[in-house]
């Protein structure tokens, strides 16, 4: 089984999944190294070539300036077909803290229609289920702030509150898209909640 974790920054994607691998309920997907990296993401774009191309294709029509057109392949094109290969290949359950749904959030530089949305979710692969980690404004900023991740550098303030606002926007509409999908089952994960107690 594939649960995919689903969040903003500093929702507590990452700890869930270390606590999820810590008690022995999941096995945390990760890439070990670049060689890995790149056999895996082959391995599912060889397997899924119509998808892995419409995801490419989208990456080119929406990543913005060259410098993130490099980032996002790496992350949201290479690193997320490699751990989607790597837990359809794993036995058991297995987490991924940031895999191809997070990309719903991150590839789009402006706030995203609903059908652009569902057109590029229709190209993205399932996981059996979907945790939505949940947090308030106010603890995401002191988590990314203690984790230095509060901004791309050199970015203004300004540029850094519409990208904040851009991923709320696009993150709810994903919720409301992925919330609505009969085939997904959809769990949500607040800020509050024992995830040591969490049952999987």
């Amino acid at each position: 089984m594939i649960i995919e974790l689903f969040g903003l920054p500093g929702a507590g994607k990452s700890t869930l999944a270390r606590v999820l691998e810590s008690t022995g309920r999941a096995q945390r997907i990760r890439i070990e190294s670049r060689g890995e990296l790149l056999w895996r993401s082959a391995i599912y774009a060889f397997g899924h070539p119509f998808d892995a191309l419409m995801q490419l294709s989208y990456l080119i029509r929406y990543a913005g300036s060259p410098q993130l057109y490099y980032t996002k392949f790496m992350n949201l094109f290479l690193q997320h077909a490699a751990k989607q290969q790597k837990a359809r290949s794993a036995q058991g359950t297995v987490v991924i803290d940031q895999g191809h749904l997070q990309n719903l959030l991150s590839l789009f530089e402006r706030p995203a229609s609903r059908g652009e949305l569902v057109q590029y979710l229709a190209f993205l692969p399932k996981p059996d289920q979907v945790w939505v980690c949940e947090a308030s404004d106010d603890e995401r900023a002191r988590r990314l702030q203690s984790r230095g991740q509060d901004g791309r550098k050199g970015e203004s303030l300004a540029v850094r509150t519409e990208r904040a606002r851009t991923a709320q926007e696009n993150f709810a509409t994903s919720f409301d898209i992925l919330s609505a999908d009969p085939s997904l089952l959809v769990r949500i994960i607040p800020a509050n909640q024992d995830i040591g107690a969490l049952a999987v």
